[in-house]
């Protein structure tokens, strides 16, 4: 099966946050804010294991290092995208069936 582009999969990501987990409209904007931030570096459609989420999480980190990155370089943002990731790989897992 191949899935969708970037646009088609946050869309879907949005309507799952809204629809099955229940999350409210500021939050899921910085849901699919930090899931685009991630979309620029890393295949989020590739996403299959908890595994996954921990090797991004762990460039990320990294990354949050280097002085060329100008935003997301605290380590509350590092929480944040742990959430996102973890949502992320609960709905590309039922996205897939």
């Amino acid at each position: 099966m191949e899935l969708a582009n970037d646009n088609t999969l946050i869309q879907e990501f949005d309507l799952y946050l809204q629809k099955i987990k229940g999350i409210g409209k500021k939050a899921r904007g910085n849901y699919l804010s930090w899931t685009r931030f991630l979309m620029k570096n890393h295949d989020l459609s590739k996403i299959r294991t908890e595994d996954d989420v921990k090797k991004i999480l762990e460039m990320e980190e990294m990354m949050m290092e280097s002085v060329k990155r100008k935003v997301y370089r605290k380590k509350s943002d590092l929480v944040n995208f742990g959430s996102t990731l973890n949502n992320f790989l609960h709905f590309i897992c039922s996205y897939r069936q």
